[in-house]
């Protein structure tokens, strides 16, 4: 502010109650002047709401007191003003010396009187530095009376009074009592306002990215709804994102879902983007009718995934790279509901992630009844395990060079109230979709297999009863849990205990394959790896495995010994286990020449029709005592009690 604006009223002497009166007011009017600056809340037309309110509720005779707002660039300066004048009512006084061009009239004002004095809260400590605010002088008003004045383009005079004439001394006792209560009542209501603002804002709104929530979309979907107005839903889920998070921290990850909001809110100002989940964002398009029209305008969103994002490039050396997938629906065509085009939308994402993400999919009548039909065989399948309708079949092993029985391998079936014996192929893979389906399935597994091994009375050398484990269980800690919870209470079955699991499956996620196995190696269970072959797992990881048998998938088995090329990868494939150092076991062995090749070109194991049929636990402890009556059992692996764990 330049010195020439500087300029104060002469200094005089004010009375102490009147002058402490004036510094109280001040201080009130400061408060409000910084609650009205804030976001939100600069609002004239709002303050004068507020002022119009708030005087009906005070007496009507005090004399004419009015309330200036400057508004310079978002900043607000309030301040009180008295008019006073002979004879004239004050609203009818301000329209008189409110004239249009005419010059600022007053000279009377709470923080000017302050200023005179030399006290604080002069306009320069409300004002920020170079703000243009008047302190001496002229200045034009801009436009005709009214309850809200337009000084310029930026400041406002809101003004309020008595029908009675003024008093002749300026700023009155009852003049200061009027402006605070005034002051406080404005400021207690914006307070309230403004917590009512940010409360709603909360949950209307995601507080990192400042998008829209799931609240507010599901509005704004039920108000299209509602309108009849034709829109595309597009649900957007993030490929991998928890792998950004594991490799690079939380706080990067958070950064780049901001900046994730921010791109995808740019692509159109029509539609409404929200953020609906962790890393799950939805679009509502409006006046879209077509697949067609949704699938290019989505098309769009789809785009900004194909380059890199700025989040993590502080030196221009690094971005992060994310795809994502999306599963759209058309109103009203898939749904006459918000939650029935949201469900359905979600169907449609779903079929895209498992087309292996970064795909668009629309949703297919035929996905709900999909659904809806694996929803009911999952909770056929869990009544099933309570209802204890599995029972286990044991197909055993044998040496292939002595003949004797080595071991079995633990086949689930279903039987079924219905429909009789299910064998694995009808269940398992419908079990496998979901963790709690093939969590409790497997855990059932293992607690039947450790019950039926620890009833064994002579337990044959080396003997091992292997059980299958889905690559979903080997993810979850509840397996391992669960598995040392059965060998505690019957410790000595361990060392007769395998796990057995897919080459495709154990290559899923090869670092944790090798941790948990290894987990499972020092309990004292031993690993076997199924369909070996089949899987094309990189040799180098497949000799980091701690494995101790790899079995030869039965297509390789079952055009041997004259199909040429099963000779040449059986012969490979028991090459290579043997220079890793594990063992082979062949499946479907289905006749003796097969059984033959394979034991004269090294394999050590085999099983299959040709040695014996999957049967109950009591038929294979006969046939182990019928194969080996003279042999020397190990001790005898009986239930612990309690107090022996």
């Amino acid at each position: 502010m330049s010195g020439s604006r500087r300029v104060r009223a002469p200094r005089r002497v004010v009375p102490e109650p009147y002058e402490r009166r004036a510094f109280d007011l001040a201080e009130r009017l400061s408060g409000l002047w910084s609650l009205v600056n804030q976001p939100g809340a600069g609002d004239a037309e709002r303050v004068q709401q507020l002022l119009n309110f708030s005087t009906k509720s005070l007496r009507p005779d005090l004399p004419f007191v009015g309330l200036l707002t400057h508004l310079e660039e978002g900043t607000v300066v309030i301040d009180a003003v008295s008019l006073y004048g002979e004879g004239a009512p004050g609203m009818e006084l301000a329209a008189s010396l409110l004239v249009p061009g005419g010059p600022f009239p007053f000279d009377a004002t709470v923080h000017r009187r302050l200023f005179a004095v030399g006290k604080a809260h002069s306009w320069d400590d409300l004002a920020r530095p170079g703000d243009d605010v008047p302190i001496t002088g002229s200045l034009e008003w801009r436009s005709l009376i009214g309850t809200t004045f337009q000084l310029g383009a930026k400041t406002t005079f809101l003004v309020f009074g008595s029908r009675r004439p003024v008093d002749d001394q300026p700023f009155t006792e009852n003049d200061y009592a009027f402006v605070d209560v005034l002051a406080s009542i404005i400021a207690n209501r914006l307070q309230q306002e403004l917590l009512r603002d940010r409360l709603r804002y909360q949950i209307e709104h995601d507080l990192l990215t400042g998008l829209p929530n799931l609240v507010q979309f599901r509005i704004a979907l039920r108000n299209a709804v509602a309108a009849g107005r034709a829109s595309a839903i597009a649900l957007i889920d993030l490929d991998d994102f928890s792998a950004i998070n594991k490799v690079s921290g939380q706080m990067l990850g958070d950064e780049l879902l901001v900046e994730i909001g921010t791109e995808l809110d740019a692509v159109s100002e029509f539609d409404i983007v929200a953020r609906v989940a962790g890393d799950r964002f939805a679009v509502l398009m409006h006046d879209i009718a077509t697949e067609d029209e949704a699938a290019d305008h989505a098309q769009a969103y789809l785009n900004r995934f194909r380059r890199p994002f700025q989040t993590g490039d502080r030196e221009g050396t690094r971005r992060l790279s994310i795809g994502a997938s999306f599963g759209l629906t058309l109103f009203p065509r898939d749904g006459d509901s918000a939650e029935d085009l949201m469900r359905r939308a979600l169907f449609a994402l779903e079929q895209a992630k498992r087309r292996g993400g970064g795909q668009m999919d629309f949703f297919q009548k035929e996905l709900e009844e999909t659904f809806q039909r694996h929803r009911v065989a999952r909770h056929e399948l869990l009544d099933a395990i309570d209802d204890d309708q599995f029972e286990l079949a044991y197909q055993p092993t044998f040496d292939l060079a002595s003949g004797s029985i080595t071991g079995a391998e633990a086949l689930i079936r279903w039987r079924h109230p219905l429909q009789g014996l299910l064998l694995p192929a009808h269940f398992v893979p419908m079990a496998e979709r979901d963790d709690e389906t093939i969590g409790a399935l497997g855990r059932w597994v293992l607690a039947r297999a450790v019950r039926d091994l620890a009833t064994l009375e002579n337990m044959p050398p080396g003997f091992c009863c292997y059980v299958n484990v889905s690559p979903r269980q080997l993810r979850h800690a509840e397996f391992f849990g669960a598995l040392q919870t059965e060998l505690s209470e019957f410790p000595g079955v361990a060392t007769c205990l395998g796990i057995e699991i897919t080459e495709s499956g154990a290559m899923e996620r090869i670092e944790h394959s090798i941790e948990i196995l290894h987990a499972l190696r020092d309990l004292g269970l031993r690993v076997a790896l199924d369909d070996f072959g089949t899987g094309y797992s990189s040799l180098s990881h497949l000799k980091r495995l701690p494995l101790n048998v790899v079995k030869i998938d039965q297509s390789f088995v079952g055009g041997l010994p004259s199909d040429p090329h099963d000779v040449v990868l059986c012969e490979a494939m028991i090459s290579i286990a043997d220079h890793f150092g594990f063992s082979t076991l062949a499946e479907g062995i289905e006749t003796g020449a097969q059984a033959a090749w394979l034991r004269d070109h090294g394999c050590r194991y085999g099983q299959g029709f040709y040695y014996g049929h999957p049967a109950a636990w009591a038929d294979l402890e006969e046939a182990i005592v019928r194969a080996r009556p003279e042999a020397t059992f190990s001790t005898k692996i009986r239930k612990q009690p309690a107090n022996a764990r």
